[in-house]
């Protein structure tokens, strides 16, 4: 026999109550199926729609997904994914089971100490660790689980954060070894490292680009996706750029073209006609053997990205126009990705504030 609705029957958050409503779903296998899987998110969001008393018992475990999926179709998958390893295996161990009330700021300065200690984290690592537990308080704080965030009150400096391999200084290449490189790259790789260079793209969106996404008569390329982990995806930020295209990039992707060996990939592998499975090939192949010819210390492929944003700087040109070619949602992270980078002394910029008007 179909019911008009199925009964929901769930433990309250502390263990002892228990909530039980209409889902006003009708009795079938699949509603069924769907009630068992999300019966505890359901039972919360009841819970909080009726604006119930909340008296602090709800763990970290009670609400963490809920509150990291809570945006995710904001951010890219694999970074929603990053998110849920982070907690799964660097907060849920020491706080999963323990109630918000009950965490306090020192438990949280220790537990930032034992991660950076034992995992010997870099700043940034750490930095997406503390952005990750900072979505489950803040929403615990929204949904009035909690009166204020006891993670805001841990600083996110240490001298013990683990030092880059190399000096931020030495994360891009400068503008006389940029010269030197493309003077001396040829064939495919030549119009690779051109476009690279002159707009900033992120290596698995040069990778993914197609000959559709290139306007010649425009002078545009559309950047719509990203190869990553060998799967084609939508780009890291979920958003389809158009941008100006350089006439050095203009001039090597139409010289390019006269030889391409796929009438749909820039890039492909020229084994397979099929965008490379990750760029590793491509720098044993072609960029460190053409760095060591010209003696130039070998830097990442993805410092080709590191050198736009530092010419732009050194040019005096406006941030937005990084910001643009860049990819990015806000004007902060790219401010932040200056800074990060070693291409912008903020404390200098702060200075200048003391010379406005003199």
């Amino acid at each position: 026999m179909c019911l008009d609705y199925r009964l929901l029957d769930e433990y309250r958050k502390d263990g002892k109550e228990r909530i039980r409503f209409s889902l006003k779903l009708d009795d079938t296998p699949l509603n069924m199926q769907r009630t068992e899987r999300e019966k505890y998110a359901l039972a919360l969001e009841h819970f909080l729609s009726n604006n119930e008393v909340n008296d602090g018992n709800y763990s970290i475990d009670d609400i963490a997904l809920k509150a990291l999926n809570e945006d995710r179709h904001n951010r890219a998958e694999d970074t929603h994914n990053d998110y849920i390893q982070i907690y799964t295996k660097y907060i849920k161990p020491y706080f999963g089971n323990k109630h918000l009330a009950e965490i306090k700021v020192t438990d949280l300065k220790a537990w930032k100490n034992n991660l950076i200690e034992s995992h010997q984290l870099s700043k940034s690592r750490f930095n997406k660790y503390y952005r990750t537990f900072n979505f489950i308080w803040n929403y615990a704080l929204v949904n009035e689980m909690i009166d204020k965030n006891p993670l805001a009150l841990v600083d996110k400096k240490s001298k013990q954060f683990s030092k880059s391999k190399s000096d931020s200084s030495q994360k891009y290449y400068s503008k006389d070894e940029v010269q030197r490189i493309l003077e001396h790259a040829t064939g495919w790789f030549k119009a690779f490292l051109t476009l690279s260079f002159n707009t900033g793209l992120r290596t698995g969106e040069a990778l993914a680009l197609q000959w559709g996404d290139v306007d010649f008569e425009n002078n545009t390329i559309t950047i719509q996706r990203s190869q990553r982990h060998g799967k084609l995806k939508e780009t890291k930020t979920n958003i389809v750029n158009t941008v100006y295209m350089p006439s050095p990039v203009k001039e090597a992707l139409q010289l390019h073209k006269q030889t391409a060996k796929s009438n749909l990939w820039v890039f492909p592998n020229e084994q397979t006609l099929q965008p490379y499975f990750e760029s590793r090939p491509i720098v044993k192949t072609y960029l460190k053997p053409l760095l060591e010819r010209l003696n130039i210390p070998y830097k990442t492929l993805y410092a080709t990205r590191h050198s736009f944003a530092s010419s732009v700087v050194e040019n005096n040109m406006p941030i937005t126009l990084a910001q643009k070619y860049l990819g990015h949602q806000k004007l902060s992270t790219t401010m932040d990705f200056y800074v990060k980078n070693g291409l912008m002394d903020v404390a200098n910029i702060d200075k200048g504030i003391d010379r406005l008007f003199a």
